[in-house]
């Protein structure tokens, strides 16, 4: 291998080794059992063995405690190996520590066996290993979260039951080297075990299906683009350049309606539905009752979670964690699939209180939307399958739809399930996703669509009401909440938050085809990050970037995937909208002091998705915030 200009290796060379070497097992532990490559490594050995005077081989039993051979059959019960030496050393005492070690009968190779050497090797392991992890201050004293940091030390911990059985190399060749290794490759989680007999052994604990027992195939870089006209011409040109959600999405959700991940006329023809479908029996249109929803319940929900100061003038609030994390799920239990939350964790009423949710739905869109660290890729993956596997049935029961006769034709089930209760918010919305819907599955697997899709809201309330806190347009924010006169304004406003602070920094694309886009050779096969936030910071395109124009075009303004394609970009800032006036409509809101006032999130390069990482309850990272404290006049 030959290091680069940096001084480091390729990481396709790095991984050829490691493979090679996962193939081609070496030797066994046994007499006879060096290859001939090794032979001088061999007598070079014995010979140094020599010069420092070390024990016999029967001294050394001794000194760990085990019970010194006899013989030298007992020693080896291979005649021809046991008569070799006895004729070399003469008496048992006298065999040599390398040789004796080296030469050693193996243990026989059983369930629970694990590495196979000869005992008194194995015993020696095992001294050395317990005496370096209780004499090494990394794994005693400096081992503690104090050091490591609360999700650094959980990092480290082994979980038997985790896929690929809790391995910590896997963890390590996935971080290290992603491009060489696929997130199931049995050369990663096993790279100790020939991949023939890893074959054979998942075979038995019928396991076989969830790994991917061939050898990797190197995979390029992603390229990135944030040239404005770039990403433009590439998001418009979706016959070349496609998404990767619906091979995301098939992993954990069965059939089709998954609107998020299927072609573009079905999710056209859903924010169609909720966006400009005709109105209700109060003449309000739905995207109105959506933003009157998310007004009162944001409002309902920061009266209600406040706490009052001394003195009893002013009330503090966390609105991340107490109100924009909570505001999507309710409106996705209740009014998309009609699930009942917990008032309480002793509710025995419901299933779920609402951060159990939000974390659920929080998961599932982690592992459908965004590039997730392929170390806890499997994982997330089996924790998705079974949230996805509990929430289909709640949402066909709750909306009515299980145990309906499959004569019937699916328009006639529905309606009259909703002959039979009193309409609204969440039978409006359903109605609407069910006619153009052309099964229960479909139907069903939409509406989980709204519900995941609905989770990306909390960041983006988080960020909008973030980049506004203390700033110069808090107080213009406030003077429109109080006139109630100047919605396009508002829309405004949240417009630039978004563009400026977007949820995520960008989405990736498939090309498909070799294609020249304005001097990017995108080649069939290459994956490509479209910097979605880079383009419209473009100074070009929207002088004065960094800073609020309310005046701005927003039509040049370019929107992620998620969000904006569950809802479409008109009810998605109408909520937002909403929001940003539920928080305003209390008297001066501003920061808490401190760090309790500010939104704590680091910049996460590894991931060039996520525009800031943050930390959770559990000090682990997330790409969802957690915690924002602010304050209002009572």
């Amino acid at each position: 291998m030959h290091r680069q200009d940096d001084g480091t290796f390729k990481d396709d060379d790095l991984a050829n080794v490691l493979q090679n070497a996962t193939e081609h097992p070496a030797a066994a532990f046994r007499a006879r059992g060096t290859p001939p490559v090794m032979r001088l490594n061999e007598i070079m050995g014995i010979e140094q063995s020599r010069r420092w005077g070390v024990c016999s081989l029967n001294d050394f039993r001794k000194y760990i405690g085990l019970k010194p051979y006899n013989t030298f059959i007992e020693w080896n019960s291979n005649p021809e190996i046991a008569d070799a030496a006895e004729k070399l050393y003469g008496d048992i005492n006298h065999l040599e520590l390398y040789v004796g070690l080296q030469a050693e009968e193996a243990k026989p190779i059983m369930e629970g066996a694990g590495l196979c050497p000869g005992y008194t090797i194995s015993r020696a392991i095992l001294s050395d290993a317990i005496a370096l992890t209780r004499g090494d201050r990394f794994f005693t004293h400096d081992y503690s979260p104090q050091n490591l940091t609360a999700w650094g030390f959980a990092d480290c911990q082994r979980d038997p039951d985790a896929f690929g059985f809790g391995s910590t190399l896997g963890r390590l060749f996935l971080r290290a080297l992603p491009n060489n290794y696929t997130e199931n490759s049995v050369y990663a989680f096993f790279p100790l075990m020939v991949p023939g007999s890893m074959k054979t052994h998942l075979s038995n604990l019928n396991r076989l299906s969830d790994y991917d027992v061939l050898r990797p195939k190197p995979q390029n870089l992603a390229k990135s683009v944030s040239n404005y006209a770039q990403v433009g011409q590439i998001l418009q040109d979706k016959e070349s350049f496609t998404t990767e959600y619906a091979a995301r999405a098939s992993r954990v959700i069965k059939g089709r309606g998954f609107y998020t991940v299927e072609n573009e006329s079905e999710q056209e023809a859903v924010v169609h539905a909720l966006v400009h479908v005709a109105e209700d029996a109060q003449g309000l249109p739905l995207p109105d009752q959506v933003g009157e929803y998310f007004y009162n319940t944001t409002r309902k929900l920061v009266e209600e979670n406040s706490f009052t100061f001394v003195g009893g003038k002013v009330r503090g609030v966390d609105v991340v964690r107490c109100v924009l994390k909570l505001v999507p799920v309710y409106w996705a239990a209740t009014e998309v699939a009609g699930i009942k939350l917990k008032k309480s964790p002793n509710d025995d009423e419901a299933k779920y209180t609402p951060s159990e949710l939000y974390e659920m739905l929080a998961d599932i869109y982690s592992f459908v939307f965004l590039d997730v660290d392929k170390a806890k890729f499997m994982v997330l993956g089996e924790k998705v399958t079974s949230h996805v596997n509990d929430l289909i049935p709640l949402i066909k029961h709750h909306s009515g739809l299980a145990g309906i006769q499959k004569r019937l034709s699916f328009i006639d089930k529905f309606s009259s399930v909703l002959r039979q209760k009193k309409k609204s918010g969440h039978h409006e919305v359903v109605k609407r996703i069910q006619e153009i819907s052309q099964s229960t599955e479909q139907l069903t697997n939409t509406l989980l669509a709204l519900m995941v899709s609905s989770v990306e809201l909390s960041l983006a309330f988080t960020n909008t009401i973030n980049g506004y806190l203390g700033s110069q347009y808090s107080e213009k924010i406030s003077a429109l909440v109080a006139s109630n006169d100047a919605k396009d304004e508002l829309y405004a406003y949240v417009h630039e938050a978004l563009r400026i602070d977007p949820p995520f920094q960008g989405v990736y694309r498939a090309c498909k085809a070799n294609k020249d886009v304005l001097g990017l050779n995108a080649q069939a096969s290459d994956r490509i990050f479209l910097d979605i936030c880079t383009a419209n910071l473009d100074e070009k395109t929207f002088p004065n970037a960094h800073h609020v124009d309310i005046t701005r075009d927003t039509k040049a303004i370019f929107y992620a995937d998620g969000l904006y394609k569950s809802f479409g970009e008109p009810l998605s800032v109408k909520i937002l909208s909403e929001v940003l006036r539920a928080v305003y409509s209390f008297k001066n809101v501003r920061r808490a002091p401190g760090n309790s006032g500010k939104l704590q999130r680091f910049k996460d390069v590894d991931h060039l998705q996520l525009r800031y990482t943050y930390l959770g309850v559990d000090q682990l990272p997330t790409p969802w915030p957690s915690s924002l404290i602010i304050e209002y006049d009572v």
